[in-house]
């Protein structure tokens, strides 16, 4: 099993080219991460950063404190977004509800490794806004050991209605 494929497995996370249908009709593909569990919080995080310049900005602060070997606050960013924070240790991204509960701590290493993924994913073709035909279905391929049933009950809570098709390789 690749590197790439055991931190998603690991963290429950998938990366799907979802077309989305805008009112005039136009249907694109929109770069969508999703954290299966039930708060989605990696996958809300992931899909605030689809600026390329942002996520090298989180890579950079994280490389900066495993060079250094300790977090500090003058030079790296904490993350405050609506419904997420992230702070920092010397050694782990710690996310937490906006209220202080703690939903995950995440090692900077595998935090580094998440983000990288997710920049190659939204840099690779069908891009973000690409044209597709109309009606399009998600498709879905099933990694590893995930069960069909419960990644589609997964992708039916998140997407509703939407057609989906489940591949399994």
């Amino acid at each position: 099993m690749s590197e790439s494929v055991h931190i998603l497995e690991k963290y429950r996370l998938i990366f799907i080219n979802r077309p989305f249908t805008w009112p005039d009709e136009k249907t694109h593909i929109i770069k969508e991460a999703v954290h299966c569990i039930d708060n989605d919080f990696l996958g809300y995080f992931l899909i605030k950063f689809k600026d390329i310049d942002d996520i090298n900005e989180i890579i950079g602060d994280i490389d900066f404190i495993v060079a250094e070997g300790f977090y500090d606050r003058e030079y790296c960013l904490e993350i405050y977004l609506d419904f997420l924070d992230i702070t920092y240790t010397d050694t782990s991204a710690f996310f937490h509800e906006t209220n202080g509960d703690l939903l995950e701590k995440i090692p900077l290493t595998d935090l580094r490794r998440i983000l990288f993924l997710w920049k190659a994913f939204i840099q690779a073709e069908p891009l973000h806004g690409t044209e597709v035909e109309k009606n399009t279905p998600l498709i879905y391929y099933l990694q590893g050991n995930e069960q069909q049933e419960e990644i589609g009950k997964f992708l039916f809570r998140k997407f509703g209605n939407a057609d989906f098709t489940l591949v399994k390789s």
